[in-house]
């Protein structure tokens, strides 16, 4: 069964705070109180991560020096205004082009998904 410290290092990765003391007695108060539910509060706090509002993944078809790094970084950054957190990835599978994902919104400008959407229109088209 997952515990005080799956609960706090959660925790501690879904909060601003840094006192992972204050941390560790709300994940022991979580689990002395709510045993049970224990791997369902585990859950949600790992979809509240998923979802955290500053983190952005960039996703490229190969891999970005520091200056393509930092052009990106400050393009999607001037469009906040508050901090973000990035993450770059590499995906041979989307040809060309870049993937940028915030939270739920999906910027996504890659060959891949260019590719597909003209499949569709292909194939919902009325040629006569």
């Amino acid at each position: 069964m997952l515990g005080v410290s799956d609960i706090a290092k959660i925790l501690s990765s879904v909060t601003v705070s840094k006192d992972k003391d204050g941390l560790e007695r709300i994940a022991k108060k979580i689990v002395a109180i709510y045993p049970e539910k224990v791997p369902a509060i585990i859950k949600a706090l790992q979809r509240i991560k998923e979802f955290d509002d500053s983190e952005v993944t960039i996703t490229t078809a190969k891999e970005l020096n520091d200056n393509e790094k930092h052009r990106l970084k400050k393009e999607v950054s001037s469009q906040f205004d508050y901090p973000l957190n990035f993450n770059f990835r590499v995906s041979r599978r989307i040809g060309a082009g870049v993937i940028i994902k915030k939270g739920e919104l999906v910027i996504d400008n890659s060959a891949e998904n260019r590719i597909k959407e003209v499949t569709n229109i292909i194939r919902t088209a009325n040629i006569s």
